[in-house]
């Protein structure tokens, strides 16, 4: 049970269904999408870059122990959203090289939009999960706050697209055993 990976599990999700989607048009090859860092794009022609993790506040944490069994509770999962920054990348010449871009960030906004539901049983194995889906949903960022994403990665700003994946669980390895009620003693006094 590595539910650890269910991270990395939507990532690659979110590259399955983008390359999908978009070869052969707008993009050629389904190998020119990928994950990567703005700065580290190799030959992509769209990058995802997992920018953030942050605790959800649109899910409150559930901190009720699990039954695993008669004598075995689990702690609680971790909730949180991950959060994604598509970038598009053209090769062409410089006159054609922005419509291309621009082209392949309207058809995955495109992609993303029509698809605004993962079902969990499509990532990863979890046969405890609480959360049965997670949702994608377009961010409204404004320019100063992509910039700031941008500035770490030291280059020149590029027009991008930022949504999160929400909620994400993060089950606990932690257990706890108890000991169930087997016997009740109970004594009744008179009243005099």
């Amino acid at each position: 049970m590595n539910q650890y990976t269910v991270i990395s599990d939507v990532s690659d999700y979110i590259c399955r269904l983008l390359k999908e989607n978009m070869t052969p048009e707008p993009i050629l090859n389904k190998d020119s999408i990928g994950l990567c860092t703005p700065s580290d794009k190799g030959d992509l022609s769209l990058g995802i870059f997992l920018y953030d993790i942050k605790k959800s506040k649109e899910v409150v944490r559930c901190n009720t122990m699990i039954n695993m069994g008669m004598k075995v509770q689990k702690y609680p999962p971790e909730i949180v959203n991950l959060y994604y920054m598509i970038t598009a990348y053209s090769n062409t010449e410089l006159r054609s090289k922005y419509f291309d871009e621009q082209k392949i960030l309207g058809k995955a906004i495109q992609v993303l939009v029509d698809n605004p539901i993962i079902r969990m049983d499509n990532i990863a194995s979890l046969p405890e999960a609480i959360i049965s889906e997670a949702k994608i949903q377009l961010l409204d960022l404004n320019f100063e706050d992509k910039f700031k994403i941008w500035n770490g990665q030291n280059i020149p700003y590029k027009l991008s697209l930022c949504f999160k994946v929400y909620p994400i669980e993060i089950q606990s390895t932690r257990i706890k055993t108890t000991q169930r009620v087997i016997e009740t003693i109970s004594e009744v006094e008179e009243k005099k």
